[in-house]
């Protein structure tokens, strides 16, 4: 494994450095209040089992879909796959488990 990695580092162009263009430098005090509202927000997270037949727009999934592609991943190989279910009787047959039959 270890020779690999160094024949691989060797093939590999070094990369520019880009720096963040828009990062904001926050004070000591501003960090501790912003990582407290941060962790206030997520606390209020829930796992949804129920959902709503309220039509979403077609762009805020695709906005969704980007914004899930752009997560961090070990080598950058965005190893997932999205899928958007819109057919009702797809979606009855996902929730009880029975997508193995390729309908």
């Amino acid at each position: 494994m270890y020779s690999f990695i160094m024949l691989f580092e060797r093939k590999m162009p070094k990369a520019e450095f880009v720096p963040y263009a828009d990062y904001t430098e926050y004070s000591e005090s501003e960090m501790i209040q912003r990582s407290k509202e941060f962790y206030e927000f997520l606390k209020k997270r829930r796992t949804v089992r129920e959902y709503s037949d309220r039509k979403i727009p077609r762009e805020v999934i695709e906005n969704c879909l980007l914004a899930a592609g752009t997560a961090p991943n070990g080598a950058n190989l965005q190893p997932w796959q999205f899928v958007v279910i819109e057919d009702a009787s797809v979606k009855k047959l996902r929730r009880n488990g029975l997508m193995h039959l390729n309908i």
